[in-house]
């Protein structure tokens, strides 16, 4: 298998994924700044050019992150970060992926996206809503302060006692991003903020934190 690597939080997810699942890959990195991942070779394997992609041994081409995680944990031994061991563990851990993806992230990157340095980022490449910006920060301040509500009972993980995919995604969003949306993570919020630094103490965050090097891996 190969995988193509890059900055960004959705490399950043698939690469976390690779290292706390003690993945077998080839890493290619793709240069962002440069624009590799906007023309040939890697627009031939992904005309969306969009982050990550993995090439299986048959020269299938997977992207989007859940799909790509989602065939990671079925080829590789171990507990398993979508719960598919356990119906109700599944359903539990693919309802919170859900609620933070939707109620956090997404309109997180959507604030992020009607930025300056999105608009010179993307220029060309992506039609952005600069002036729906105080509303998705809205939004996903709304997310937030619910999640901090949930974690109040102090969970050491957002599922409960086991580190999940829901971890894992919101965790790589955060730590990629938290510069560009410095409102992530504050002070109001001790939960998260509590939640963010366990995570952030965990070998594979330390690992995954750069985007890996070219070459064999094995996570």
């Amino acid at each position: 298998m190969l995988l193509y690597d890059s900055y960004g939080p959705n490399p950043h997810t698939t690469r976390l994924f690779v290292v706390e699942r003690g993945c077998e890959v080839n890493i290619q990195p793709i240069d962002i700044e440069k624009y590799e991942h906007r023309r040939k070779p890697y627009i031939d394997i992904n005309p969306r050019a969009e982050l990550p992609a993995l090439i299986l041994d048959d020269g299938t081409v997977i992207t989007e992150i859940t799909a790509i995680c989602q065939y990671l944990d079925k080829v590789t031994p171990g507990k398993s970060l979508f719960g598919d061991e356990d119906p109700k563990e599944r359903a539990i851990i693919h309802m919170w992926y859900r609620r933070i993806y939707l109620n956090i992230l997404m309109p997180a990157i959507e604030w992020w996206r009607g930025s300056t340095d999105a608009e010179n980022s993307y220029t060309g490449n992506r039609i952005l809503i600069p002036e729906g910006q105080r509303g998705f920060r809205a939004m996903a301040e709304k997310g937030l302060n619910q999640l901090e509500l949930d974690l109040a009972d102090e969970r050491e993980f957002i599922t409960g006692d086991s580190y999940s995919m829901a971890d894992l995604m919101f965790f790589a969003f955060v730590n990629e991003m938290k510069l560009a949306i410095p409102w992530f993570i504050n002070p109001g919020r001790p939960y998260i903020a509590a939640w963010y630094e366990r995570i952030l103490a965990r070998p594979a965050s330390q690992k995954a934190i750069q985007p890996l090097p070219a070459g064999s891996y094995k996570g």
